[in-house]
């Protein structure tokens, strides 16, 4: 680190044994991530937000602010960040998907950043992909998630996105199984 430089430190990884990720040569292990910190946007009129991957057990991902569109950040892999990237400050819905493919999608979040010009946020996110592949040690609410903290140290969760379909809207009629379900609903 070097001095009077600001940094964000990331505290990321699991400890102990028999945790699994997409690639076995994945160093997953706890360990600590320093970014460069910022307190303040370039431009007052902009967030600037830096993304970092810390799901041990997920893929390389694409975000999408839009889903019509081009990727806001693409192909960011496990303890990689973005670096700063400035926005406009506004309500997104982030989709988060396996690179390069659109139709994988983690879980799609609410990031409201409306309040946020002239300021930064470090988003990180945390938790595993597949809590119930990790054996009986990790409980299934530790899922993944999207997290941001900003310069004043306030650490806020991004609530996830769910969809909803009306049955009116269908001419067949639906199959849904099992009832009742907790992660996955098979239509």
């Amino acid at each position: 680190l070097e001095a009077g430089m600001s940094y964000v430190v990331i505290a990321n990884g699991v400890l102990g044994d028999g945790f699994t990720s997409p690639d076995e040569s994945r160093m997953i292990g706890f360990d600590l991530y320093p970014l460069a910190g910022k307190t303040s946007a370039m431009d007052d009129k902009m967030v600037e937000v830096n993304v970092f991957h810390g799901v041990t057990d997920a893929p390389a991902v694409d975000v999408y602010a839009d889903m019509n569109s081009d990727a806001l950040i693409s192909d960011l892999d496990y303890t990689e960040s973005t670096g700063y990237v400035a926005l406009p400050p506004a309500d997104y819905d982030l989709t988060v998907t396996v690179a390069g493919n659109k139709g994988v999608v983690a879980g799609t979040f609410d990031a409201n950043l409306t309040g946020l010009a002239g300021g930064t946020a470090v988003v990180f996110a945390s938790g595993f992909l597949s809590p119930n592949d990790q054996g009986t040690q990790i409980p299934s609410d530790y899922g993944f998630g999207l997290y941001a903290a900003l310069a004043d140290g306030t650490v806020l969760q991004l609530p996830q996105m769910t969809s909803s379909i009306e049955v009116g809207e269908f001419d067949k009629d639906l199959e849904l199984f099992p009832i009742p379900a907790t992660d996955q609903l098979t239509i």
